[in-house]
C-alpha cells in the first residue's frame, strides 16, 4: 500500500506538466447536401437535417510549427472517429492532418494559414473523407485545448469533402460532399487520466486512514 501511495502521488505531481491528450465531441446536424462532382459514393450518404458525432483526440503538447505571431499551426490529432447515418469512419493511428488557429486582428502571413483573419479550423482526412471544422479564433495563435474558449454561432460549422482517387475527384484535390452546423462542442475526460487521479485519491485515503490512531 505504501508504494501505490508513492506511485498515486507522483501521478497526480506530474499530471498536470506531462503530455496529455484531451478529446472533443463534436455534434450537430447537415445543413446542405451538396451535389457531387462527379459521382461520388457519398451521394445519397447525407440529407438536410441529419445528425453527426466527431470524437476527435489530440495532443495538447503539440509544438507551433509556425514561428509566425499571425499563425499558428499545430499537428495534434491522435484519433478520431466520425458517425452520421451510414457513414462510420474510425482511425486510431495519426491520421493526416493539421490544425491551424488565427488570432483576432491580425492578417494571415503570406503563404500561411490560407483561413480569413480571425477564423480557425481543425481538419483531418482519413480514407476517403477529409473532415474541416472552422470556428472563431482566439486573441492569439494558442493551440485552443478548452472547447468552452469557442462561442458556438453560425460560424461553427463541419465540413465534409470526399478525397477518391484522381479519377473521381476534381483536379483541385476534392469535392464539396455535405456541409453541418455544429450545436455543441464538449470536453470529454481521459479515461486513463481519470483512473490514475481516482486512484491516486483512493490510495492517498487509504494512507490517511492507517496511520489514524486505534482506539
Amino acid at each position: 500500500m505504501r508504494l501505490l501511495t508513492v506511485l498515486a502521488l507522483a501521478v497526480l505531481v506530474a499530471s498536470p506538466a506531462s503530455a496529455a491528450p484531451f478529446t472533443w465531441l463534436v455534434k450537430g446536424t447537415v445543413i446542405s447536401d451538396k451535389a457531387a462532382f462527379p459521382v461520388t459514393p457519398y451521394d445519397d450518404a447525407f440529407v438536410v437535417g441529419q445528425t453527426f458525432e466527431w470524437l476527435v483526440t489530440m495532443e495538447s503538447t503539440a509544438p507551433d510549427l509556425d514561428a509566425s505571431p499571425g499563425c499558428g499551426l499545430y499537428t495534434p490529432i491522435r484519433a478520431m472517429t466520425f458517425t452520421s447515418g451510414s457513414v462510420v469512419r474510425t482511425a486510431d493511428t495519426t491520421p493526416s492532418q493539421d490544425a491551424i488557429f488565427v488570432p483576432f486582428n491580425q492578417p494571415s502571413p503570406p503563404g500561411g494559414c490560407f483561413i480569413p483573419t480571425g477564423g480557425a479550423r481543425i481538419r483531418t482526412n482519413i480514407g476517403d473523407l477529409f473532415f474541416a471544422l472552422y470556428f472563431p479564433a482566439g486573441p492569439t495563435d494558442a493551440l485552443i485545448v478548452d472547447p468552452s474558449a469557442i462561442a458556438l454561432g453560425p460560424a461553427v460549422y463541419l465540413e465534409l469533402t470526399y478525397n477518391g482517387p484522381a479519377g473521381e475527384r476534381p483536379p483541385f484535390g476534392g469535392t464539396l460532399v455535405a456541409s453541418a452546423r455544429v450545436t455543441s462542442i464538449t470536453a470529454v475526460p481521459e479515461p486513463l487520466g481519470t483512473t490514475l487521479m481516482l486512484g491516486g485519491l483512493l490510495a492517498v485515503w487509504q494512507r490517511r486512514r492507517s496511520l489514524r490512531p486505534t482506539r
